[in-house]
């Protein structure tokens, strides 16, 4: 089965997925999005910094609510500077202590702490 990048795909009432076209060797079919909520959504890893995936994303999303990134590898994270100009919305994540094959340039608007919870 091919797989078909920018589909949103449900993967339950609250949960769906987008696979951005990115397909590679560490990224297989492409690195997965997931939006969390109906009217308000979080954004987590939004991906390369493919413009055809942030509008894919924002199309998909009333209101982007919070951006999350788990971690700055370049397939997870820069997308995340492409959502938070257009939206305003705050991108939550930790600063990489390691460059190498990393995303030197990701900048949270908050930094995540062990055990925390979001909301």
């Amino acid at each position: 089965m091919k797989m078909e990048h920018e589909k949103v795909q449900r993967i339950s009432p609250l949960v769906r997925r987008i696979t951005a076209n990115n397909p590679g060797i560490f990224t297989g079919p492409g690195t997965n999005t997931y939006l969390l909520g109906l009217d308000e959504t979080t954004v987590i890893d939004p991906g390369p910094g493919l413009e055809t995936h942030c509008e894919t994303i924002m199309e998909a999303s009333r209101n982007i609510k919070e951006i999350l990134v788990t971690h700055t590898h370049l397939d997870h994270s820069p997308g995340a500077k492409l959502l938070g100009k257009q939206t305003g919305a705050p991108i939550y994540g930790l600063v990489t202590q390691n460059d190498t094959h990393q995303d030197s340039s990701f900048r949270p608007t908050a930094l995540l702490s062990h055990n925390q919870v979001i909301d």
